[in-house]
């Protein structure tokens, strides 16, 4: 083998290692922060009252409206509400959604929120800690 040839395969080698070395730190950090993401929307698939009590404990304040077959739970100092619906009045509760700050008024068979609004999981789970289920009380 010529030493140029030795050369080249060496610049080759060492291209390929500063692309790692730059590039891995961040696909490292992205397959991590999907994973946290994966988690979150699997904490919150599914959500239901008696799931939510079971990993939060029970509300601050549980609010039944039955004309709008809706249940607001208020969490964390009243500052976080969880919003319930059933499509029929004995049918399974859907997780709708949370709200931070503010409350929550129903007039004319329409619930308004004067609070932000919170729809992605990975929010959802970092306001209110105990819906993934992990130290539930």
């Amino acid at each position: 083998m010529s030493p140029t040839f030795k050369i080249a395969i060496g610049v080759f080698f060492g291209v390929i290692a500063a692309f790692l070395a730059v590039n891995a730190p961040g696909w490292i950090q992205q397959s991590r922060r999907e994973g946290w993401y994966a988690e979150a929307r699997e904490s919150v698939r599914g959500l239901t009252p008696d799931l939510l009590i079971q990993r939060c404990g029970k509300p601050q304040k549980d609010i039944s409206d039955k004309q709008i077959n809706t249940r607001f739970m208020y969490y964390g100092n009243q500052h976080v509400v969880l919003t319930f619906w059933q499509t029929e009045t004995a049918g399974p509760w859907n997780f709708g959604p949370m709200q931070f700050g503010g409350e929550i008024h129903v007039a004319n068979k329409t619930a308004y929120a004067d609070g932000k609004i919170i729809t992605d999981a990975f929010e959802q789970v970092a306001l209110l800690p105990c819906l993934e289920g992990k130290g539930a009380r």
